[in-house]
C-alpha cells in the first residue's frame, strides 16, 4: 500500500531573476513491504514496478534482493538521477529539515548512495551517524517499510533542480568568524569547460580590490570536492566568486552573510537554476554575471568591470 507520510507546503522563493515554475511542496511516500532500489526509486513489490513519479509504470529488475533491512523502515536519499557532489548538495541537503522533522514521529534507518553524501548529510544536520547506511551496487533491499521523501511543483511533478523554499536550511549556517573576511575567487582550471579566457586578469583585479579594502583573497583551482582549506576559507567568507560548476556545492560551508557571484548567463540559469536555488535555501544573497557568449560545454570570457562593479555593490550594502 502507497501512502503519503509528509506533504507539506514550502514558503517559495521569492523570485527576482528568473521566470520559472518553483516548488510547492515536499512529499514523503511509504511503501508498505517494499523495496528500495540502489537507485534510490522504491519498489512496489505487489507490481514490480516503480512508484512514483515519471517512472511509475516502468517495470524494473529488482536486481539481487537483500534481506538485511526486512524488518527496518528505511528512507532512501539517493537521488533518482544523479550522484555527483554538487547534485547532492541542492538535493540531499535541502530534505535534511523534514528528515529531522520525520524523525520525531517517524522510526527508520536512512540510505545514501556513498560516503560522500553520508558524510555531508553527518556534517550539516544532527542525524546520527548510526542512522545512516550505504548501499550496495546492483541491489534492492527488502524492507519492512520504504520510505522517499521529494519536492513538487505545481503540476504534481518532482523537480531534480527546483527550490526548496527560503531559509530553508538558514539554521545550519553558521554566524561568520572573528576577524578579516576572505573573498573567494573558485577557477575552473584552463582547458576545460566553462573555464574563464580572462582569468589571470580576473584574479589579478580581485586582488587589488582585497587590497583596497582590507579583505584576504583566497583562490583555490579546479578543487576536487571539498579540501579542508576550502572549507576553512568558505566559513570566514564574505563574496564568493566562481564559473558555473560543482565546486560551488561548497556553498553550503559558507557563513549567513557570504554572497555568492556566479558567472552564468540569466537564459542558461534558467535551465540550471541549482546554485542560485540553493544559495537561496541557505539563506545567502545571489547575483550573478553574464559572461560573453555562455555556454555549458564551452569557455567564457567575463567583464572584469562587472565583477568588480558587483563587489563594490556588496560592500557598501553591508
Amino acid at each position: 500500500m502507497i501512502t503519503d507520510v509528509l506533504n507539506e507546503p514550502l514558503v517559495n522563493i521569492q523570485n527576482n531573476i528568473l521566470s520559472i515554475h518553483e516548488n510547492d511542496y515536499i512529499k514523503c511516500i511509504k511503501i508498505c513491504n517494499g523495496m528500495v532500489h540502489h537507485d534510490g526509486h522504491l519498489i512496489d513489490n505487489d507490481n514490480n514496478h516503480y512508484c512514483f513519479n515519471k517512472w511509475y509504470h516502468k517495470n524494473t529488475s529488482p536486481y539481487n534482493i537483500s534481506y538485511k533491512y526486512k524488518n527496518d523502515n528505511i528512507l532512501s536519499v539517493i537521488q533518482v538521477w544523479n550522484n555527483l557532489f554538487q547534485h547532492i548538495t541542492f538535493d540531499t541537503l535541502p530534505k535534511i529539515p523534514f528528515i529531522e522533522k520525520l524523525l520525531k514521529t517517524h522510526t527508520f534507518k536512512i540510505l545514501c548512495m556513498n560516503e560522500t553524501q553520508k558524510n555531508m548529510i553527518k556534517n550539516i544536520s544532527n542525524i546520527p551517524d548510526d542512522l545512516l547506511l550505504i548501499c550496495e551496487k546492483n541491489t534492492s533491499y527488502l524492507t519492512n517499510n520504504a520510505y522517499y521523501l521529494n519536492f513538487y511543483n505545481s503540476n504534481n511533478l518532482t523537480t531534480c533542480m527546483g527550490s526548496c523554499g527560503s531559509n530553508i536550511l538558514s539554521n545550519y549556517i553558521p554566524e561568520p568568524l572573528s576577524g578579516k573576511k576572505n573573498v573567494v575567487y573558485i577557477s575552473r582550471g584552463t582547458n576545460t569547460m566553462r573555464s574563464v579566457i580572462n582569468e589571470n586578469e580576473i584574479i589579478k583585479a580581485i586582488n587589488n580590490f582585497c587590497i583596497n579594502n582590507e579583505y584576504i583573497f583566497k583562490l583555490f583551482i579546479n578543487p576536487s570536492g571539498l579540501s579542508s582549506n576550502l572549507k576553512e576559507a568558505l566559513q570566514n567568507s564574505y563574496i564568493v566568486i566562481s564559473p558555473h560548476g560543482g565546486a560551488l556545492g561548497n556553498m553550503i560551508y559558507c557563513n549567513k552573510k557570504t554572497n555568492i557571484i556566479e558567472f552564468i548567463s540569466l537564459s542558461k540559469l534558467e535551465e540550471r537554476p541549482c546554485f542560485y536555488y540553493l544559495s537561496q535555501a541557505l539563506g545567502l544573497n545571489y547575483y550573478n554575471i553574464e559572461p560573453v557568449n555562455f555556454n555549458f560545454d564551452s569557455k567564457m570570457e567575463v567583464s572584469i568591470t562587472k565583477i568588480i562593479e558587483q563587489m563594490y555593490l556588496i560592500i557598501s550594502d553591508k
